[in-house]
């Protein structure tokens, strides 16, 4: 019940204090490619090495200013990273380059493209993907496809990340104890992203805390702890000062499967809050029953800005028979393609107070039973109000510049219950089965809460009428079969009145509550022979009230909306919930004769309709397939992005033998060795259709399963000029539907279309390994060698989503695992005195 905010879930951080005499440490660790392996995905696409040089080099050191009374701790670490960053795209192959510059040899949008890209060019395994240019609008000829491949550059990296502490801590007395600490932590990155060469932006931060901690017994059963924090977070992601000077100006280009060109929209951001935080906590024993209760107060002031597209942004769809590029180059937007831009103050300021209490009742309620009671009280405020229009006012156009508010959530009541019974046996049947105090059982149910988090209101500040969002969106495909022409020139230039039209991206649903969730548990421990503990847990929880996003004003077919006098409405609301069920199994052998060990297994299911308020790498959107409103929550309802089937994960440690004394136990004595080996199931990812299919305005679409015993990562998409109506994307072949797994879907989701979640990367096996080795200096100092390497045996790691679009991506690579392996061997070498 202390500990609430986020979910129930709890970080606890630890520093250490002084004593009465002088201990520290210090340390250098260092990391470089030289002892890195190179990915799978690095060898197929004839990745480099980054070439890098990582040093982390700090001390410790505490001890007392008075004696038994007063002490000091500090400590200060560097991490230092410079390398040579790879980077791939995909971009027009040489070919390619040259086919364009003779179809459009006085394009400025080409000209603009070219530029971006400088000497990038495409290069393929197989083929390269063909993007479709379709036929010329002026001349009526087929124009063929665009040959692209992928392309690999450099580009200097730089990390820089000092952090420090300082701890005094002050003896009153022995019931009256002082404690202040203040932590600094700094990060300077450069480059955060690069876009293209030439367009980069960067990451800066710094963190300050200062706490002030006051502990009291006033008597055995009887204890006080205030806490006074204050908390200073800074970061931004400024432009490079190594961008081209376009890139400060320019809009941001945004096309299917090829590399997009400009900085992305949200760029410039900052964001700093100052934290003022006040806990008050009490525990007190009375009989058999230990009562623990406090308050917490949290006061912030915060300046912000969000991503506000003050450059504005174009987005290029795919038509039939022409890629999203070509109706760039040809200057359609593509259906429902679209341009924006933000006008109004980028900066907004949300603060915020937030407070709880709570109270709990641990019972002694007989010498083998233990009962917990509790609750928690939360209100988190609700910094959304500090905008004038921060709620979804309706669907009446005459409320759309109408103040309004996001309703208070006041109710935030968690309540807890526990149990312990650990009964007592010493013969019999029951004495072999429960032991004599050596097993407990354990249970419980808890309701926890969470706060809404920084980025809702970020987007929140962009949206129309807090700040004039202009949104020009190309024509359907039902009006016109390329979008909107002449698009290049529509990106807005100048603020307007805000109307009903303007679209809303961000906006809060006004009765906005705060995420729950319930959780319960029960299982038990056992304590066997040989230093064993046995652990058994089913463990289960179900969020509610979760957040999405619901297209409340969607697109229909004929090119209007639901409400045609109404823009884009995309509201924040409570529509989700999830389940997740657990088997939680853990055996713990306990350190002796030079070894330990601790194997965890879980077996579970995630459920739920939509993983996150925004896109996940599984999902790929933050949107239901179709609007929640037209039942997009059920038949989107399948596995979670989070779940996992099976985990096992071992920790161990071994004390090599060796001799402990004497002139062999340097080279031959103190070595021990630890690891973590882990095994778990893959994530379930969706496969895209890569195309509007219901011409919502929303790409969340799947396509359709059409020979479901064709190989898995057979696919074709509708291309007019074949006698089958269909191509094959990989080979450029016309093929029959029948001869492919997946096909491009049109229309309505159909019940041949693919469900949500239904395919699986793969999983995870690795084995992290520690080598370590203690010398002993003089007496009170010691040396300590350490050689740690991650995936120490190399093994491929299929855990990435492959390329899944069945419109899109990389020829021959639909499916293809072997294009997203992660986590190649990594090692590093660290030296640590102790004195």
């Amino acid at each position: 019940m202390e500990f609430g905010r986020a979910g129930g879930g709890v970080i606890n951080v630890i520093t250490r204090s002084g004593a009465n005499d002088i201990h520290g440490t210090a340390l250098w660790q260092y990391r470089s490619q030289r002892f890195n392996a190179r990915s799978n995905t690095a060898v197929r696409n004839n990745t480099p090495k980054a070439v890098f040089s990582n040093n982390i080099y700090g001390f410790t050191v505490g001890g007392p200013i008075i004696k038994n009374k007063t002490f000091f701790f500090g400590g200060f670490q560097e991490d230092t990273n410079h390398s040579t960053a790879n980077y791939t795209f995909t971009t027009p192959t040489a070919d390619g380059v040259a086919k364009l510059r003779s179809l459009f040899p006085n394009n400025p949008r080409l000209n603009l493209y070219l530029d971006a890209i400088g000497s990038l060019r495409g290069v393929y395994d197989v083929r390269p993907l063909p993007l479709g240019l379709g036929i010329d609008p002026v001349t009526g000829i087929d124009r063929g496809a665009l040959p692209i491949g992928t392309s690999n550059t450099s580009n200097a990296y730089s990390g820089e990340t000092p952090q420090w502490l300082i701890r005094i801590d002050h003896n009153l007395s022995d019931a009256h104890r002082l404690s202040f600490r203040y932590i600094y932590d700094s990060n300077l990155t450069t480059p955060r992203v690069m876009y293209l060469p030439g367009y980069i932006d960067d990451f800066k931060g710094r963190d300050q805390t200062f706490l002030f901690s006051d502990s009291f017994t006033f008597s055995p059963t009887w204890t006080n702890e205030f806490r006074f924090s204050y908390g200073r977070i800074g970061f931004s992601f400024p432009i490079s000062g190594r961008s081209v000077a376009d890139a400060r100006t320019s809009p941001s280009f945004a096309f299917p499967t090829i590399a997009d060109l400009g900085i992305s929209s949200g760029i410039p951001q900052f964001r700093f809050a100052n934290n003022w935080l006040f806990q008050e906590t009490q525990s007190k024993v009375l009989g058999r029953h230990t009562f623990r209760y406090g308050v917490e107060f949290l006061r912030q002031l915060a300046r912000q800005r969000p991503p506000f597209n003050e450059r504005g942004s174009y987005t290029y769809t795919n038509a039939t028979a022409y890629s999203g590029f070509a109706n760039f180059l040809d200057d359609f937007s593509g259906p429902s393609g679209s341009t924006s831009r933000n006008f109004g103050a980028p900066v907004y300021y949300p603060n915020l107070f937030r407070q709880s209490y709570y109270f709990q009742d641990t019972l002694r309620a007989t010498r083998a039973l233990t009962l917990t009671l509790g609750l928690r009280y939360e209100n988190f405020g609700q910094p959304a109000n500090i905008f004038p229009y921060p709620a979804f006012a309706g669907f009446d156009p005459a409320r759309f510049l109408a103040p309004n508010k996001v309703n208070q959530d006041n109710n935030n009541f968690g309540p807890s219950f526990g149990l312990a019974w650990s009964p007592s046996y010493k013969d019999g049947l029951m004495g072999k089965l429960f032991g004599d105090g050596k097993m407990v059982w354990r249970g419980g149910y808890q309701i926890t809460y969470d706060s809404l988090f920084n980025n809702l209101l970020s987007n929140l500040a962009a949206d129309s009428p807090n700040t004039i969002n202009t949104v020009v969106t190309g024509d359907p495909a039902q009006v016109n079969p390329r979008g909107t022409g002449s698009f290049f020139s529509r990106l807005p230039t100048g603020a307007r009145v805000a109307t009903p039209l303007d679209a809303q991206a961000g906006v809060f649903d006004p009765d906005l509550r705060n995420p729950y969730t319930q959780r319960w548990s029960f299982g038990f421990q056992r304590e066997l022979p040989s230093r064993l503990l046995f652990d058994l847990s089913y463990v289960g929880s179900a969020s509610h009230k979760l957040l999405t996003t619901a297209d409340l004003n969607p697109q229909l077919p004929t090119g209007q909306r639901l409400y045609p006098n109404l823009g884009i409405r995309r509201a924040r609301t409570n529509a989700g919930n999830s389940n997740y069920h657990a088997m939680q199994l853990r055996l713990d052998r306990r350190f002796a004769n030079s070894f330990s060990a601790t194997g965890s297994y879980t077996w579970s299911r995630t459920i739920d309709s939509t993983s996150e308020v925004y896109a996940t790498t599984q999902s790929n959107s933050q949107f239901t397939s179709v609007p929640i409103s037209q039942g997009g929550l059920k038949l989107d309802r399948a596995l979670s992005d989070y779940h996992r089937l099976h985990r096992l994960s071992i920790t161990y440690q071994v004390e090599l033998p060796g001799p402990r004394s004497g002139f062999l136990s340097y080279p031959l004595g103190g070595w021990a060795v630890t690891g973590i080996t882990t095994f778990q199931s893959g994530a379930p990812y969706t496969i895209t259709n890569g195309f509007d299919r219901n011409a919502d305005g929303i790409g969340a679409d799947r396509p359709d399963i059409s020979n479901p015993n064709a190989p898995i990562n057979t696919r074709a998409v509708i291309a007019a000029a074949c006698p089958t109506g269909y191509r094959n994307p990989d080979t450029g072949a016309c093929v029959s539907p029948g001869d492919v797994h997946f096909i491009q879907g049109t229309g309505n989701p159909t019940a041949a279309t693919v469900g949500r979640n239904t395919l699986f990367a793969g999983g995870l096996h690795n084995w992290d390994m520690n080598i370590f080795k203690s010398f002993s200096v003089t007496e009170g100092k010691k040396l300590e060698f350490r050689w740690a390497a991650f995936n120490i045996f190399n093994h491929p790691q299929f855990t990435g989503v492959p390329e899944r679009s069945v419109l899109g991506g990389t020829a021959g690579r639909f499916l293809d695992r072997n294009y997203v392996t992660v986590g190649a061997r990594t090692m590093w070498l660290q030296l640590k005195l102790l004195f």
